[in-house]
């Protein structure tokens, strides 16, 4: 009899062991759901507060005729060069239509894209920027840009002329 006794004793505690074990492992369960729910609503809230990185702005804005639309393309990996450039283009009259300024992309230099073969309007445009000829580069598209221009590495050097506007 008193063997019975002891292994009911026995079962007893290895019960209470087992429910305070499970305890402890709702409680880990239900703060591992909590910091899932936190994670999805940040990322949800981050997703409708962070703007897109590439902003057209030729549906805001219809291109005028005389005007030289232009997109630029971030080559320096850099996310903060492409503000004063645009700036500065635009206070030159260049209409900035397009920019892509999340590049994984780095270009040692900065070039201009013609296209649209217009050679002209490419030497004005490099003129203006401080660009030697050879760095007009021609790759025709239908967009409705005359030029991309690639900021590089070299845009401090490159784009002399806008920097020195600046000053």
């Amino acid at each position: 009899m008193r063997r019975n006794r002891k292994k009911v004793i026995r079962s007893e505690n290895t019960a209470t062991i087992k429910a305070e074990n499970n305890k402890g492992w709702a409680i880990f369960d239900w703060v591992v759901v909590i910091i899932f729910v936190l994670i999805v609503l940040i990322g949800g809230i981050s997703a409708l507060i962070e703007p897109e990185q590439g902003t057209d702005i030729q549906d805001i804005h219809p291109p005028s005729k005389n005007a030289i639309i232009l997109q630029l393309f971030n080559g320096t990996g850099d996310p903060t060069v492409l503000s004063p450039v645009t700036d500065s283009l635009r206070i030159m009259g260049i209409d900035i239509r397009s920019e892509v300024k999340n590049v994984h992309s780095i270009y040692p230099y900065t070039i201009i894209l013609d296209r649209k073969g217009n050679r002209e309007l490419m030497d004005s445009i490099a003129t203006m920027l401080g660009l030697s000829d050879c760095r007009i580069v021609l790759q025709r598209n239908s967009d409705i840009f005359d030029a991309t221009l690639v900021v590089g590495k070299d845009y401090k050097l490159a784009l002399s002329n806008i920097f020195e506007s600046e000053k």
